[in-house]
């Protein structure tokens, strides 16, 4: 007897999306990206990986998320997370860069700790590094602060803050055997 196309249950093809060469289907992972994805709830987001959790005030000047500024905060924390095994914790960096996919075309001041890392888009140059961790105090901290009205007259038009996430080596299992 031969057989025919068909005649033989077999698993659906996957619909793969360019660039997917195996694994969940494209609406799948797409699915899974927008879960994954920061939210912005009110003037802030929120949102974690694997290390760090992410909170980020929406952009003065779009009203939206910054996609731009979460890419810049990614790539600091995987940084100074590379770092981390050469370094002390009083490592930091800091600087300023250009975000180049910002429509809005800012330049962002950032200080990276191994524990934190803060990003602050369309700052005045002449403002502290030490006054924009202030006012980010004020915003992302879990306690009550003040800043007198007049120090930061210029706030950022967007901030992040990444802290990272306490590591818990898995615990040893001991398994008892009993008679």
């Amino acid at each position: 007897m031969t057989r025919k196309s068909g005649d033989l249950p077999s698993e659906p093809k996957l619909n793969l999306g360019r660039g997917v060469r195996a694994g969940p289907d494209r609406k799948t992972l797409l699915s899974l990206f927008d879960a994954l994805a920061p939210r912005a709830e009110g003037a802030t987001m929120i949102w974690k990986t694997d290390t760090h959790e992410f909170s980020a005030t929406v952009c003065q000047r779009t009203g939206k998320p910054c996609p731009a500024l979460a890419h810049m905060a990614r790539a600091l924390t995987q940084a100074i997370s590379t770092a981390q095994p050469v370094s002390t914790q009083e490592f930091q960096v800091e600087g300023s860069s250009e975000l180049a996919h910002c429509a809005e075309g800012c330049t962002a001041r950032f200080r990276a700790y191994p524990d934190q890392v803060r990003v602050f888009c369309g700052t005045d140059p002449d403002v502290t590094t030490d006054m924009l961790d202030e006012f980010a105090d004020m915003m992302f901290g879990d306690s009550f602060a003040t800043l007198p009205a007049g120090l930061l007259t210029n706030p950022p038009c967007a901030m992040l803050e990444a802290s990272a996430l306490a590591h818990h080596p898995k615990a040893d299992i001991q398994l008892h055997a009993t008679a």
